[in-house]
């Protein structure tokens, strides 16, 4: 999968004009468990994340590189 390829994956189900997403929408968009989502964060790997307010958000570009990263090297 492109990065053009992810961002349109990504658009089917984010509107345009949202910069960052829930991680409960990058599970369903990734199929990667919030539990894991969460493991990454603590551990400060896997997909760059802000916390904001103590809640963790996504920017849609980083989701969109990291899905074509790992689709290419899988």
């Amino acid at each position: 999968m492109t990065y053009q390829e992810a961002m349109e994956q990504i658009r089917t189900v984010i509107p345009n004009e949202q910069i960052l997403i829930s991680q409960k929408e990058v599970s369903l968009l990734t199929g990667v468990s919030v539990k894991a989502l969460n493991k990454d964060v603590r551990e400060k790997k896997g997909i760059p994340h802000k916390v904001i307010r103590g809640k963790v958000f996504y920017a849609v570009t980083d989701v969109a590189k990291w899905m074509s990263d790992m689709v290419q090297t899988v």
